[in-house]
């Protein structure tokens, strides 16, 4: 397969600006590659991924890292690091993976946090639990203000939208 002499579309934008060479010159040495890692040390989001601007738009490092070296990411697909080192833009540590799969791994290593460990949830497991119990048995409109939540968050759980493991672990 013949690689294409841009890594993607928003390489390509930003080439217009800046040569190719000015480009892959700027995003490598944003890089120390003196570990196994090689970790950006640019600009990173507040979840640690690093991002790369260049002509007006921002790239996050590891994917610009991984076009650069492979090519564009097929539709439909995204960019996983093997070593789960956000910042990591070693093309070795690089691979592609389906949603499914990169949310799946990002559960496994305990990065995604679901039920009470969310700090956003309002409610306990076990309240949880007991509005699971009362599905079929009283409206969403009657438990929300018990419970301090919304009639959605009711309804989502009762669909298994929200607090999904508990109905796995039935």
């Amino acid at each position: 397969m013949a690689r294409s002499k841009f890594c993607g579309n928003a390489c390509m934008h930003a080439a217009k600006k800046y040569s190719y060479d000015e480009m892959v010159a700027a995003f490598w040495a944003k890089v120390d590659r003196t570990g196994d890692c090689w970790l950006w040390i640019a600009r990173r989001q507040t979840d640690g991924y690093g991002q790369f601007r260049v002509g007006g738009k921002t790239l996050n490092s590891h994917k610009v890292a991984y076009e650069l070296t492979y090519g564009a990411v097929p539709k439909g697909m995204e960019v996983m690091h093997s070593c789960h080192v956000r910042h990591c833009v070693n093309p070795g540590h690089l691979r592609l993976g389906t949603h499914a799969e990169n949310i799946a791994e990002g559960v496994a290593l305990g990065r995604h946090a679901y039920g009470e460990r969310n700090r956003r949830n309002k409610i306990t497991e076990q309240q949880a639990i007991e509005i699971l119990a009362l599905k079929g048995r009283a409206k969403p409109k009657e438990l929300a203000p018990k419970y301090g939540v919304g009639t959605g968050e009711i309804t989502a759980i009762w669909r298994g939208d929200l607090w999904k493991h508990i109905r796995e672990a039935r």
